[in-house]
């Protein structure tokens, strides 16, 4: 018997010693040893006891070779002869062992399919029409049949996929800056001291009231400075800072260590809590600087876990000290910036691609994903975007079919992001266009576009000018600057009919750039880029092809190199 209990405990003492390592080595470190162990509940969690305490759902993987071991050890670590006393011991071991071996495989095969089950329901596919549904989401229309109530088709698939009607959302209030714009004058021009650093991962939007659009960002310590302020700009004139001194002092730092880490006492405060680098962003309350943490926790879905909305954390000052408070439900208008964890959007935009099933998942390339294109390199998707129709706040993410090398934007993604409720998560609508709808884009062709306006301006691209950031404002037109060492010089509204000419404005004074690039890179081969030449030479033989009666010519591809 004392075989048999040293066997069941060998698997608990291991992961002791692991735990115990792991949490010495965090705490000699940085101090970081409540986060260390917070890691290690969270993976435990994960594929041993997906349903915490309650052991009936304890079905995940890691459970069940536990149970086989346990019947391992029954049959091995005994001094009973089972096949003169009991026969029927050894049997029923094997029997339990080959049927969680089995049930085992079984979870490891199903565990990316099981965690897009987990998103599924919260996922909605919106079409003009979906009795004539594009070709992007035939896989999910083709075998589906009649839904009720939000869904008017329901995928036949091993994920069930939803699809409803409705057109894109097209009236967003355009940005002051672009965000690489704003970090570059925070980090620059904003008040500091020794060991601070503006964190890129906590840049984001403010919407307050109307037209009072700002870019914040949070200002850290390192080792042992605590937090030193939160930075806004409104993107004219310098920056403005709320400071974590006199009343609103603390004492504590992200990137601080031992004593002053501030993600060792969320994380012994708040064990169940998950968040990443990026959902962290920070505001002004009047004087008052406030950091807001949107966060998940886990929750059993099948043999694993997947993640759940659970509220904000609000990190305050007081006379020195930390004050960490937990909201667990968020309404629009709450807070100025999001309430729903940017990390969440990203998953559940992820998982959308399992809505046709794993047949169309892994062979078919079924789904949206962002762009690959270097104007968005760093920026392409989850652009926080205020609503002028609603006045809300919503996730905005245009996307190309996943797997492809095709640019064209032929969906997007759109979330509420200032609200959020415990274990509720918020509907993700992926709008679909129709295969000939006017607004399928290509930002190559838009930035090409920009390129012949800028021939006005030999100096911008010399001068380390480049165009990023395109944003949908409308149905008919996109924003994207241009910027010169981190310095926003143009703001481009560019429609999508490639007919209508560019807006360009100039933010040094505000006013139109006039007739700007009036010329066209045709006229000048010598002063034309390569993308302009090919774009030439496309326009050329489609009028040739007009004019002869031939079908029009089929568009160019982007060149290899500039």
């Amino acid at each position: 018997m004392k075989r048999f209990l040293w066997w069941l405990a060998a698997p608990f003492i291991l992961a002791g010693i692991l735990w115990g390592v792991w949490f010495l080595a965090a705490m000699a470190w940085s101090g970081g040893e409540w986060v260390a162990t917070h890691e290690f509940l969270v993976l435990g969690q994960r594929w041993f006891f997906p349903g915490g305490a309650d052991l009936l759902h304890a079905t995940a993987p890691g459970y069940l070779l536990l149970i086989a071991w346990a019947m391992l050890g029954a049959a091995v670590a005994t001094d009973h002869d089972f096949e003169d006393n009991n026969p029927y011991v050894v049997t029923a071991a094997v029997v339990v062992c080959l049927a969680c071996g089995v049930q085992v495989v079984r979870g490891i095969n199903d565990n990316a399919k099981d965690e897009g089950r987990g998103y599924a329901d919260a996922t909605v596919f919106m079409v003009r029409d979906p009795a004539h549904a594009p070709s992007f989401i035939a896989d999910l229309t083709r075998e589906s049949d009649g839904g009720t109530g939000r869904c008017e088709l329901v995928g036949r698939h091993d994920v069930t996929g939803c699809v409803s009607r409705g057109d894109l959302p097209t009236d967003w209030e355009p940005r002051v800056v672009s965000i690489a714009g704003a970090t570059f004058q925070m980090k620059t021009n904003s008040p500091s001291a020794g060991n601070t650093d503006l964190r890129d991962d906590t840049v984001t939007y403010l919407y307050r009231g109307a037209g009072d659009v700002r870019v914040s960002a949070v200002r850290d310590g390192k080792n042992n400075k605590p937090l030193h302020s939160v930075v806004e700009w409104d993107g004219r004139g310098a920056p403005a800072s709320c400071a974590f001194e006199g009343q609103y002092a603390l004492d504590k730092a992200f990137n601080g260590k031992w004593s002053r880490n501030l993600r060792d006492l969320i994380a012994g405060e708040y064990p169940h809590l998950i968040y990443d680098d990026e959902d962290i962003w920070g505001y002004c309350d009047g004087s008052e600087p406030k950091v807001v943490i949107p966060v998940t926790r886990q929750v059993a879905s099948r043999q694993r876990t997947v993640l759940r909305p659970a509220g904000v954390l609000v990190v305050q000052g007081r006379e020195g000290h930390v004050r960490l408070s937990h909201r667990s439900r968020v309404s629009a208008g709450e807070l100025p910036g999001p309430a729903y964890p940017i990390t969440l959007v990203a998953k559940q935009r992820q998982m959308s691609a399992w809505a046709a099933g794993e047949r169309f998942h892994n062979r078919g390339g079924f789904g949206f994903e962002p762009t690959t294109a270097t104007t968005q390199l760093g920026n392409a998707s989850d652009f926080l975007l205020r609503s002028r129709a609603d006045g809300r706040i919503y996730r905005v993410s245009p996307l190309v079919s996943r797997g492809s090398d095709s640019q064209q934007f032929v969906a997007y993604s759109v979330m509420p992001a200032d609200e959020v409720a415990d274990g509720r998560l918020n509907t993700q609508r992926i709008y679909v266009l129709d295969d000939n709808d006017p607004r399928i884009v290509t930002l190559t062709r838009m930035e090409n576009r920009i390129k012949t306006y800028l021939s006005a301006d030999p100096g911008f691209y010399p001068a380390g000018g480049r165009v990023v950031e395109f944003l949908p404002l409308d149905a008919a037109n996109w924003q994207a600057y241009g910027e010169v060492n981190g310095t926003v010089k143009y703001v481009f509204t560019v429609p999508v009919d490639e007919t209508k000419r560019i807006t360009v404005l100039n933010v040094a004074d505000g006013q139109p750039v006039a007739d700007a690039g009036a010329a066209s890179p045709c006229a000048d081969f010598t002063k034309a880029t390569r993308e302009q030449l090919r774009e030439c030479a496309f326009k050329a033989l489609e009028e040739d092809r007009r004019r002869a009666g031939e079908s029009p010519a089929p568009a160019p591809s982007p060149s290899p190199s500039g």
